[in-house]
């Protein structure tokens, strides 16, 4: 009786595993869509499955995410990185970090390989000329101030792009008044041809189709212009940069939270790359500045570079006492007051009134403990700046209560 219901129950077994067979994914054998940093639709995914089976780009390599798509009046325009573990990466690990355009055709979505720029970045994307920059070459942070090499030297993968190398440039808020901000400029001209977003961070690549330079540039909050085919100028601003901790695929970082920095990739060549007049050299992850060497771990300024090299790079002077103290009372403002207004628009118009009125008061008293002067003229001079510039702070303040006012829905 027990051998009769145990052949009946695998009869009954064996028909459900032939009525409904367990779905097989036929891509997840061969090249194909593992994952996205952001949201697409099941055809656009699909083209690029199809395109992925039938050319890959990395003969090795099963596991694609699409890092970037964003519909133009051609088409979608797609990022897309291959990487060897699809849930654990970051962009500059990828083997190949590439571009697509998906188009409808014939009545499906299409997708072929793309470039951003004329004769580069194709499926394998390679320079096409020499690379290795030169004294056009503008360090990326903000000119006239100064940055700290990052203490990993020489590092970052290759971002798919054969031959990169990256290294940091840090500052912060504490770190004086000779310290850079948070901005990111453009190291040359170029075009944007490669990005990855994931809602934490964004990670661009540009290409200059006359130098054969490509640069990379990490840990970029998200903003307008960080899109393929946009045109960055060199010295243009590309972007502010992400403070504090984080992780995700496009990027990473450990740092106090009021420190940035960037991930900044090139291509050297023949074991060296120059930006401004500093020439890196990739074996000893120095950078010698006109005869003066800065390691990782030690500050460098940055003079916007030139076209004939003529101008060096060099340390910044060393910050005084005042320069601490300023760029203390100024972080505080910023950390406290600025920072917990409603969402807005940073201007450094109260960081400039601060600053002078401040810069002002310190100079004058520092002029009355030096000298023996008649101290009611002085003091009349004083209380007639201070009379001014509260004037200017009360009209700013104004400013501010009104555009706070404009923001809140329901109030004409």
């Amino acid at each position: 009786m027990v051998g009769l219901d145990l052949k009946k129950y695998l009869t009954i077994l064996l028909v459900l595993v032939l009525a409904f067979p367990m779905p097989v994914n036929a891509q997840e054998s061969g090249p194909h869509v593992a994952d996205s940093t952001i949201p697409v639709t099941a055809e656009l995914r699909a083209a690029v499955d199809e395109l992925l089976a039938a050319n890959p780009p990395v003969a090795t390599a099963n596991n694609y995410v699409i890092t970037y798509a964003r519909y133009t009046g051609v088409g979608w325009k797609v990022s897309v990185a291959a990487v060897t573990d699809p849930v654990n990466w970051h962009i500059d690990e990828a083997l190949w970090w590439g571009s697509m355009l998906v188009v409808f055709q014939d009545g499906n979505w299409k997708a072929q390989y793309y470039s951003a720029v004329p004769n580069g970045g194709a499926k394998r994307a390679s320079p096409r000329l020499a690379a290795g920059g030169g004294s056009y070459v503008r360090l990326p942070f903000q000119s006239g101030k100064s940055a700290m090499y990052g203490t990993r030297g020489v590092h970052g993968g290759f971002f798919g792009t054969p031959g990169a190398k990256a290294v940091d440039w840090v500052s912060g808020a504490d770190f004086g008044a000779n310290a850079a901000n948070d901005s990111v400029y453009a190291s040359d001209s170029g075009v944007v041809d490669q990005v990855c977003e994931d809602g934490t961070s964004v990670a661009i690549r540009t290409y200059n189709a006359s130098s054969g330079d490509y640069f990379i540039y990490l840990h970029l909050n998200d903003n307008a212009n960080l899109e393929m085919d946009h045109n960055f100028s060199r010295g243009a601003t590309i972007g502010s940069l992400r403070h504090g901790s984080f992780n995700d695929d496009c990027g990473w970082a450990e740092q106090a939270d009021n420190h940035w920095h960037v991930h900044w990739g090139f291509i050297p060549s023949g074991g060296t790359f120059q930006a401004e007049g500093c020439i890196l050299d990739i074996s000893s992850e120095v950078w010698d500045c006109g005869g003066h060497n800065v390691s990782p771990g030690e500050w460098t300024m940055s003079d916007g570079g030139s076209d004939d090299g003529t101008d060096d790079a060099g340390d910044a002077p060393p910050a005084g006492f005042f320069d601490y103290l300023l760029s203390g009372l100024l972080g505080f403002g910023s950390s406290i007051i600025i920072s917990n207004l409603v969402e807005h628009t940073e201007d450094s118009y109260v960081g400039t009134v601060l600053t002078n009125g401040i810069i002002v008061v310190f100079v004058v008293s520092y002029v009355l403990l030096k000298g023996s002067v008649d101290l009611w003229p002085v003091l009349y001079m004083i209380g007639i700046i201070l009379l001014l510039e509260s004037i200017r702070l009360i009209i700013y303040a104004i400013i501010i209560i009104l555009r706070f006012l404009d923001s809140i829905p329901g109030i004409p």
